[in-house]
């Protein structure tokens, strides 16, 4: 048991202590995340606000992740990036508490404000963390992990909050309280990363080789692509992805509870899809392994469109949901080696071209649903999933990367 042990230890990196101690503070933060993605928008909507002001809410917090993840990159070279981590949950865990306290139009977006700060700054930070504390060896493998171990993050969050607010005498003040408790949550995430040893997880280099960095990507061909691809995606995503709990509840009549188990049910499937992606991209390959998944993933999408009941639309979002998010680490890791040394830059590029995309679509999202049909986004992003896919497999269906050989 113990050569067990310490060989499952090997193939994750896990002899790293500060990579175990982040995965334990992202995993508080990611379950707090979990929560707001079932809840903030049906607390906003038991507040009596319209689905054009939610659909403003999330674009705000969207824009705003978009914009800051640019200096989020620079943070990283200057703070480190484990204190720069420290500081988006301490971001993450005021802005939900912010959330939860009032029913002001103005205060609601603040509380998206530094929501969107904290989700910019992991966003851009995580994956060079993992980059910096693993080996080729063992890179894949570490990405893989940390995106299963995100998703059985989001179940929890997602679980539990879909029961915790019926605890409550109150509809509104069940969402409320559930909000405030996964608010401390992600302050005790911060906790956690506060004790990772200074010098472990940090960039070496320098601010101004960043802002050359992001000169260097916007002017290399296979970088820009990569960009352009993050772009298309993220607009897709946008449509669906932030109003997907809106959707469930307006459409098909489903209660906060229903929403966090089919929420969940996804997560669950992705997270354990996630820990065979490294098996799946040693025979595939990294490229063949996002396109199969992403094009196999757009059939449930449309079934998620126009189905008649709960139960079927919660069948076809568990696989939908899996094949499209078990893509995340593989590109991930991709675009991480195609960066080089530029990866930090590349990150901030990155989280900035998808939440900036996402944001202009969620509110497209939101001004649909609410004058004409809940289903027109799943057909523009099903195109736009389609045409991604395509340019994706033409532009880099000859790359590979050291990370391929060394995946399991």
């Amino acid at each position: 048991m113990k050569i067990h042990a310490q060989g499952l230890k090997q193939l994750y990196g896990l002899e790293n202590k500060s990579l175990l101690q982040f995965f334990l503070a992202c995993f508080l933060a990611q379950a707090a995340m979990g929560a707001i993605g079932v809840l903030l928008n049906l607390y906003i909507l038991s507040l009596g606000f319209s689905e054009d002001f939610v659909g403003t809410v999330m674009s705000v917090k969207l824009f705003v992740t978009g914009i800051i993840s640019i200096p989020a990159g620079l943070f990283c070279y200057r703070w480190g990036v484990s204190r720069t981590l420290t500081a988006a949950s301490v971001a993450l865990g005021v802005g939900i508490m912010t959330v939860s306290w009032t029913s002001q139009p103005g205060l609601l977006v603040a509380g998206a404000v530094l929501i969107g700060i904290a989700m910019a700054i992991k966003a851009v930070s995580v994956p060079i963390f993992l980059i910096e504390n693993s080996s080729p060896r063992v890179r894949q493998n570490v990405f893989s992990l940390n995106f299963s171990l995100m998703m059985f993050a989001n179940m929890a969050g997602s679980v539990i909050s879909g029961y915790l607010p019926e605890l409550w005498s109150s509809s509104r003040e069940g969402l409320s309280g559930t909000l405030m408790i996964f608010g401390l949550v992600a302050l005790v995430s911060a906790v956690c990363l506060a004790f990772i040893p200074v010098g472990k997880g940090n960039s070496t280099d320098s601010g101004s080789q960043g802002l050359l960095g992001f000169r260097f990507i916007l002017r290399n061909k296979k970088l820009f692509r990569l960009l352009a691809g993050h772009l298309l995606i993220g607009f897709g995503a946008g449509l669906i992805v932030p109003l997907f709990n809106v959707f469930m509840s307006n459409k098909l009549g489903a209660s906060t509870s229903h929403i966090g188990i089919i929420m969940s049910a996804g997560q669950i499937a992705t997270a354990l899809g996630g820990l065979l992606v490294p098996l799946v991209v040693r025979y595939l390959g990294q490229v063949a392994t996002v396109v199969v998944l992403r094009l196999t993933s757009i059939p449930f999408l449309l079934v998620i469109a126009n189905a008649p009941n709960l139960q079927l639309m919660g069948v076809a979002y568990f696989f939908r949901t899996a094949l499209m998010n078990m893509t995340n680490p593989v590109e991930s890791s991709f675009t991480m080696e195609m960066a080089g040394e530029k990866r930090v830059a590349m990150s901030s590029l990155l989280s900035s071209m998808n939440t900036v995309t996402r944001a202009i679509s969620v509110l497209a999202s939101g001004w649909i649903m609410s004058r004409y049909s809940y289903s027109v986004p799943y057909y523009l992003t099903c195109g736009l999933y389609a045409v991604t896919t395509f340019l994706f497999w033409r532009w880099f269906r000859h790359e590979k990367t050291g990370v391929t050989e060394s995946a399991v």
